[in-house]
């Protein structure tokens, strides 16, 4: 899993991961993680829970609403490395189901 700690190695390699496309700010994580399992991100949240620091999830940034921009000396998850399509379930009643990690862009699911 790749990692950047401290808030100067994060603003320095990793600024744009402090907006999306509501060009909102309002801070810089202490740490920011691009896990690229489940378990990373288990041990994130486990981390985050066990020190109570904030975590703030950073998906594709498409937002306008700010909900994936960081808040100050908060944990940063960014989902991005996670980009495995793992299924199409066709076995549930009604349309099919895509089961898919959290990194997924929708041009990559119009390619599956």
């Amino acid at each position: 899993m790749k990692s950047f700690i401290g808030k100067e190695t994060i603003l320095t390699h990793c600024p744009d991961v402090l907006f999306d496309e509501s060009r909102f700010s309002s801070g810089i994580p202490a740490k920011l993680y691009y896990p690229r399992t489940h378990e990373d991100v288990r041990a994130i949240a486990r981390e985050a829970s066990s020190t109570r620091t904030p975590l703030t999830v950073i998906g594709a940034q498409t937002g306008i609403a700010g909900a994936g921009v960081p808040i100050d000396d908060c944990i940063a998850v960014c989902f991005s490395e996670m980009t495995v399509i793992e299924r199409l379930d066709f076995n549930e009643p009604g349309a099919p189901v895509l089961y898919c990690q959290p990194g997924v862009t929708v041009e990559a699911i119009s390619r599956f």
